[in-house]
C-alpha cells in the first residue's frame, strides 16, 4: 500500500500558483541535486555563493561539497528533530530529513540590500492526511505562500521547496510562518543574492545595523559574536568617510563564528578605532583564524593613533562551514569595530597599516657658558 501511495504522489502535479504576483513553484535548491519529480525539480544553478542553513545544531555537508550550517541562530523558536526514514524525490536526503517545528520565523543578516531568492526545503514527516498540516510564510512583511499543506502538494515523505524571491532593505531577511493547522516547518532554506556577489558577511559590532557611505548597510554582529560588550562612540573618526562603521565597538570579545556556504578561501576586513586609549601598549591583541595567528602584537594606537580608523585584511582557508576566529588579548581587552568576509578563489597577502614612527627625542640643548660677572 505504501508503495502505490508513493507511485502516487510522485504523479500528483506540483504545485504552481502566485501570490502578491511572486511565482511560487516546488524548485531545488542551487547546487542541490533533486531527481527528477513533481515535487521538486533541478533549479538552474545561481552563479553567487548561497546562505544555506539546516534545521538544528549540527552542520551537514551534501553531496557537491556546499555546507549546511545550524539554522540555530537565527531561528524564532521550535523544535528540532531528524528523521532516518528515505525521502522521496531527491538524492539529497538528509537536507529534508531534518525539521524544526512550531518555529515563528527566522531572521538572517544578510550582507547587501537588495533582492534574495529564497528556498525553503521541506518535507512532512509526521502526519499521512492532507489538511492535517497548513501554514503561510511572510517574507519582509509580504505574504509569499499562503495554506502550504505538504501532503496534498507534494506526499508523505517527499521532497518539497517553496521558492521565492523577496527585497531587503535593512541588511536581515525576516521571514515568519503562521500556523492554520498544526505546526509551520522548515527542513532547511537557501538564501540566494539575485545579482552575484562575494561578499559572505558585511557585520558591525553591536544591535543596529549601519550603512557605510557607498550606502552598504552592515548587519548587527549579535548572532556571530562570543561574548562581549557594546558601545559606540560619537567622536569623528578620521582617515575614512564612513564614520559609522568605526564608531561602534565591541570589547572583550573572544571570536566570532560565522557560517560560509562553501568550503574555500574567505578574505576577511578587520576594522577598527581606538576610542578608548591614546597612548601604545594600553590594548594589545593577536587575531587567530580557523587555527592559525594571522595577525600579532594588534595595537591599534601604535599604529594609527586614537580615533582614527584601521583596517587589516587577511585570507583563511575554511573546511567545516564555519569560519572561526579568535581574539586573545594581551593587554587589556581585544575589541572590533566591524568585519567583512568575502569568498575570493586565491591566497593573498596579509594587509595592516604600519606602526606610526617613533619621534626620536630632541638631544637636550648645551649648555651656554655662564656670562661672567
Amino acid at each position: 500500500m505504501a508503495a502505490r501511495l508513493t507511485h502516487l504522489q510522485r504523479r500528483t502535479p506540483a504545485l504552481v500558483r502566485r501570490v502578491t504576483g511572486v511565482a511560487l513553484t516546488g524548485l531545488a535548491l542551487a547546487a542541490l541535486p533533486v531527481a527528477p519529480s513533481a515535487s521538486a525539480r533541478l533549479a538552474p544553478p545561481a552563479p553567487a555563493p548561497a546562505i544555506r542553513l539546516v534545521a538544528g545544531t549540527t552542520p551537514l555537508v551534501d553531496s557537491t561539497g556546499a555546507v549546511w550550517s545550524p539554522d540555530a541562530p537565527f531561528a524564532d523558536g521550535g523544535s528540532t528533530w531528524r528523521s532516518t526514514a528515505p525521502i522521496a524525490g531527491t538524492t539529497e536526503d538528509r537536507i529534508f530529513q531534518s525539521e524544526r517545528w512550531g518555529l515563528r520565523g527566522y531572521q538572517v543578516p544578510v550582507p547587501d540590500s537588495g533582492r534574495y531568492r529564497v528556498s525553503l526545503n521541506v518535507s512532512e514527516l509526521v502526519f499521512r492526511r492532507a489538511g492535517q498540516r497548513v501554514f503561510s510564510v511572510t517574507a519582509e512583511g509580504r505574504r509569499v505562500a499562503t495554506g502550504v499543506d505538504l501532503l496534498r502538494d507534494a506526499g508523505f515523505r517527499t521532497a518539497h521547496v517553496i521558492s521565492f524571491v523577496t527585497t531587503v532593505t535593512d541588511g536581515v531577511l525576516d521571514l515568519s510562518f503562521t500556523q492554520q493547522a498544526d505546526h509551520a516547518k522548515v527542513s532547511s532554506l537557501s538564501i540566494q543574492p539575485v545579482v552575484a556577489s562575494d561578499v559572505v558577511a558585511r557585520v558591525v559590532a553591536g544591535p543596529a545595523a549601519a550603512r557605510d557611505d557607498a550606502g552598504r548597510i552592515w548587519s548587527p554582529d549579535t548572532r556571530y559574536a562570543e561574548g562581549g560588550s557594546t558601545w559606540r562612540t560619537t567622536v569623528p573618526i578620521t582617515g575614512t568617510t564612513s564614520d559609522d562603521v568605526f564608531r561602534p565597538e565591541r570589547w572583550s570579545v573572544r571570536g566570532y563564528q560565522i557560517p560560509v556556504p562553501a568550503r574555500g578561501l574567505y578574505r576577511v576586513t578587520l576594522n577598527e578605532a581606538e576610542v578608548s586609549f591614546t597612548a601604545a601598549g594600553r590594548r594589545v591583541f593577536d587575531v587567530v583564524a580557523e587555527g592559525r595567528t594571522v595577525l600579532r602584537d594588534v595595537d591599534v594606537a601604535k599604529d594609527v593613533g586614537a580615533n582614527r580608523a584601521w583596517t587589516a585584511t587577511f585570507t583563511v582557508r575554511v573546511t567545516d562551514g564555519s569560519l572561526t576566529l579568535r581574539l586573545p588579548a594581551k593587554v587589556n581587552h581585544a575589541r572590533v569595530s566591524s568585519l567583512m568576509v568575502q569568498r575570493v578563489r586565491r591566497p593573498e597577502p596579509t594587509t595592516r597599516p604600519a606602526p606610526i614612527p617613533a619621534v626620536a627625542a630632541a638631544p637636550p640643548a648645551a649648555l651656554a657658558p655662564a656670562t661672567p660677572a
